[in-house]
């Protein structure tokens, strides 16, 4: 919003988060079958980087405690895993895996490995 040629940026607090990151246009989408075949989509993520793909047992707000997105919040909590680091590719892409029946209905994140920026969490089917 611009006001007398300034320009007035609003902060909105998200499910308890106050990171920057929140607020970004870094999307997961997830889709398919679980147990079965699920994809994994995002839309922009820095092309050319490493993210993490993670994977929670249940939506939340889990702070990373070391290393080097140290006190970042994510949205997701409980049993963390980090499943996968993939490329961002170009920012978007997708990836297909097969998955058994023990992360059906649990929380999947991503997050940039250089930037500690992260996705919305998105539920496995």
């Amino acid at each position: 919003m611009s006001m007398n040629g300034v320009t007035l940026i609003l902060v909105l607090t998200l499910s308890g988060a106050t990171d920057a990151a929140a607020m970004s246009d870094y999307t997961l989408r997830v889709s398919g079958q679980c147990p079965g075949l699920v994809t994994i989509e995002w839309e922009g993520a820095k092309p050319h980087r490493s993210q993490g793909v993670i994977l929670g047992s249940h939506p939340g707000a889990y702070t990373i405690p070391t290393g080097r997105c140290a006190g970042t919040v994510l949205g997701i909590e409980g049993n963390l895993w980090l499943m996968y680091v993939i490329t961002t590719e170009n920012g978007s892409g997708q990836r297909r895996a097969a998955a058994g029946s023990h992360p059906c209905h649990w929380m999947l994140q991503l997050i940039e490995g250089d930037s500690c920026r992260w996705s919305n969490p998105a539920q496995i089917p």
